[in-house]
């Protein structure tokens, strides 16, 4: 609506997950649901007053890795700074820095929910990774009741790819003033936070992280201020375009 444009517009600075592609290039990825937008709606960001968007999540690679290229590219055109993707691991890792005022941002972006071929790596391209490793028991399965962490849902956190969030961290911290860390985790639909994400979230703040974005499940999670910094594990979605579009 026109008085949420204005809201934002109003804001001193507008960060976002944006889940779904640009362009025309690359072809679609063999799974159920593809999603890619026209390039106008980057003119729809700029009048939100969306500085920047992490571009790790499980839809960033629909198109393969020539639709993520196609997208940074239209990004950079537009003036959006991303995070989360890159040609390599380092890249993927790499924050993106913004200023407001006096103060100076890093917009730090991973993903838990994306196929194997689209996680960055040294030598490839791809999305930061945050991987978990979730296993539901038959029981949970059965019944479809995801009403506790335990004992239904077990989950593991690969340490090395936290270890390379928390390295970055450390680094950048020494250079800006806040650092938010926008992560797309959980199971779709989850009616709660699970054990995980409560554990990354703290530690990622003790590390130096100042504000943690988190999405994915498409429901609106509970906040928690932990250390006097909040901590939003899910937000659910903004825009949502059951055609094409999404954010």
């Amino acid at each position: 609506s026109d008085e949420i444009v204005e809201l934002l517009r109003g804001a001193d600075l507008v960060l976002g997950n944006f889940e779904t592609t640009l362009g025309t290039k690359g072809y679609p990825a063999p799974k159920t649901v593809v999603l890619r937008s026209t390039s106008s709606i980057l003119e729809d960001l700029r009048k939100m007053n969306v500085r920047a968007v992490g571009l790790a999540n499980n839809h960033s690679t629909d198109f393969g890795y020539e639709g993520l290229f196609e997208t940074m590219e239209l990004l950079d055109r537009a003036g959006i700074r991303y995070s989360g993707a890159g040609r390599d691991l380092a890249e993927a890792l790499r924050p993106a820095i913004l200023t407001f005022g006096e103060l100076k941002v890093a917009l730090l972006a991973c993903a838990s929910d994306m196929l194997d071929h689209a996680v960055a790596t040294e030598r490839s391209p791809g999305l930061a990774p945050l991987r978990v490793d979730v296993q539901i028991s038959y029981e949970a399965r059965k019944h479809q009741e995801y009403v506790s962490p335990y004992p239904n849902i077990f989950t593991r956190v690969d340490e090395d790819d936290l270890k390379n969030l928390l390295i970055v961290i450390q680094k950048v911290k020494k250079e800006v003033d806040l650092i938010v860390v926008s992560i797309h985790w959980g199971l779709s639909l989850q009616p709660m936070v699970l054990e995980y994400q409560t554990d990354v979230a703290h530690r990622l703040i003790d590390h130096g992280a100042d504000v943690i974005m988190g999405h994915g499940p498409h429901v609106v999670h509970g906040m928690e201020m932990y250390e006097r910094r909040p901590i939003f594990y899910s937000l659910s979605n903004f825009i949502l375009h059951e055609s094409k579009d999404a954010l």
